[in-house]
């Protein structure tokens, strides 16, 4: 090599290493970008996949609280201060995890049930006229078949809800 081209060399390697090391530093941080981004996204997705998931579990444990409650009425033909209880903490929590559809539902079976318990305290007080005593026993039937009906309904009401179609993951590497 002749002595021009050498320094013409030295002279243009400072630059090209200097423009070399340049694009280097900017595929280094775009792959860097590239894969923070992809990772936010993940953690992202990690994140509304566990809301998605804890939503389904309040739901789960709505529904087992209501169908627990409607169960031990069902069982006794009556109610008590705990059933009550049971249900209120049903139907609480449901006002916010279902449908307005539902909660006006789980409404009319609290109503139902404070009805349940009128009419078999009035069926026990012995001063109630035969009359008025075969309207609240009718009375009774029908406010116990409402809520007995919750096993009719419970799929038709509470299955979009915990069905797998309502909690929608998100897939990762989209």
């Amino acid at each position: 090599m002749d002595p021009q081209t050498s320094e013409l060399a030295i002279k243009l390697a400072a630059p090209f290493a200097t423009i070399m090391a340049a694009i280097v530093a900017v595929c280094a941080t775009v792959t860097f970008g590239v894969i923070q981004f992809r990772l936010g996204r993940r953690q992202a997705d990690i994140a509304q996949n566990k809301l998605a998931l804890d939503l389904f579990q309040r739901r789960i444990e709505a529904f087992s609280t209501t169908r627990k409650a409607v169960g031990q009425i069902a069982t006794l033909g009556a109610s008590s201060p705990s059933i009550e209880m049971t249900l209120i903490e049903a139907i609480d929590p449901s006002r916010f995890l279902f449908g307005p559809d539902l909660r006006k539902y789980l409404d009319g079976l609290y109503h139902h049930l404070i009805k349940l318990d009128y009419c078999n305290k009035a069926l026990n007080d012995p001063n109630l006229s035969a009359a008025d005593r075969g309207k609240t026993a009718d009375s009774r039937s029908e406010h116990f078949l409402a809520i007995t009906d919750f096993y009719k309904q419970m799929d038709g009401l509470f299955g979009p809800y915990l069905s797998a179609e309502h909690v929608r993951f998100v897939k990762w590497g989209r």
